[in-house]
């Protein structure tokens, strides 16, 4: 039998892990969002996702110009999109609070009846595990909570889907009890429903039956209306069968403001990024395989925060840039070759992304 998911489990990984599960890395994937990859069906009746939830255009006002390797000391060509974003002059800067979870441990074992011994660890910055079973929970102390049921993950086992209508309204009504729908600055939109299939082949290759083995829905934070970024930035759960939860994964954080944060207009940043490139060779933070960089082609810039797996400690929600586009040049073979390009660029000067390994002493 040869499987194919295509929902990932990315976001469960560091749970699984404490639950002693192996966990197939070639099942975990990205999209340039940071948002865990389904294959996603957009349509369906009552509450459904919103196009582009979470990563919502902002309206352009400043007309950019293009760089070039002569004027800007650049190894390579730099095309900007015509225009950037217009953005406020300042932004509110949160820190994460420890030790108030948004879902804390009470609340998870309430709503999935799920009765033990409470074990702290170290591990990803910290965790309080609860195991009965195949089934677990965790909180961490950066904020995030999750429920596991090891038994239905990754199950190959055929199901009857349900209707996306009937997921969104019973995702709404179990967030809503949790109290993630909103929590402070945070409020999620519903943002992904997709499906995992399995399947047979025949000695050729050939798919000769599929089925479905698990659904699922995503929904994405926003942070005073701002969209977010990061492998954090989204809330998912899994459904068996018959509407069992095989999972849910909050990477939603207590946020507390801090100050106003005077930000840089986004041609700035970019430029900083195009130094900070320059100066380290580092200009994507997407795996790609490419010899020598010609033209950096900018598609898409956008203001937000930044949010790492609730796993990952982070101190705040910061403010960044998340950049979009296409670095085009040749392969190891000599060939033309063009690959996507995805950074996320702190919004004001002198700041640091540890989880991302960006640090402000790389930037001039």
């Amino acid at each position: 039998m040869n499987h194919r998911s295509s929902i990932s489990f990315s976001a469960m990984l560091p749970a699984l892990m404490l639950a002693g599960c192996a966990v197939d890395d070639a099942s975990t994937a990205m999209n340039d969002e940071g948002v865990t990859s389904q294959a996603a069906s957009q349509s369906g009746a009552g509450i459904a996702p919103q196009k582009g939830a979470g990563i919502a255009p902002q309206k352009g006002a400043s007309v950019a110009p293009q760089r070039d390797r002569t004027e800007n000391q650049l190894s390579f060509d730099v095309e900007l999109p015509a225009r950037m974003p217009d953005v406020p002059e300042q932004v509110t800067l949160y820190k994460v609070k420890k030790g108030a979870p948004v879902v804390d441990l009470r609340a998870l074992e309430d709503a999935f009846d799920v009765r033990g011994a409470a074990e702290t660890t170290a591990d990803f910055g910290g965790v309080t595990h609860v195991r009965a079973g195949a089934r677990h929970l965790y909180v961490y102390d950066g904020g995030g909570a999750a429920y596991h049921d090891v038994d239905r993950i990754g199950s190959e086992a055929p199901i009857t889907p349900l209707s996306e209508r009937h997921l969104w309204k019973d995702a709404h009504r179990r967030l809503g009890a949790l109290g993630l729908l909103a929590a402070g600055p945070v409020s999620l939109v519903p943002g992904r429903a997709g499906v995992s299939e399995a399947g047979t082949m025949d000695p050729s290759g050939n798919t000769q039956k599929r089925w479905v083995t698990a659904q699922s829905v995503s929904f994405v934070q926003r942070i005073d209306g701002m969209p977010t970024f990061g492998g954090g930035n989204d809330v998912q759960i899994v459904y068996a069968g018959g509407g069992a939860i095989a999972s849910l994964t909050s990477n939603v954080r207590p946020l507390e403001a801090i100050e106003s944060l005077t930000i840089d207009r986004p041609e700035k940043a970019v430029g900083r990024y195009l130094d900070r490139a320059e100066r380290t060779g580092r200009w994507n933070l997407i795996k790609a395989h490419i010899e020598r960089v010609d033209r950096l082609e900018i598609t898409d810039v956008r203001l937000g925060y930044y949010l790492p797996d609730a796993s990952v400690p982070a101190k705040t929600a910061e403010p960044v840039y998340a950049v979009h586009g296409a670095a085009h040049g040749v392969d190891q073979s000599g060939a033309q070759t063009a690959i996507d390009v995805l950074w996320i660029e702190p919004a004001a000067p002198g700041r640091d992304i540890p989880s991302l390994q960006i640090s402000a002493r790389d930037a001039k």
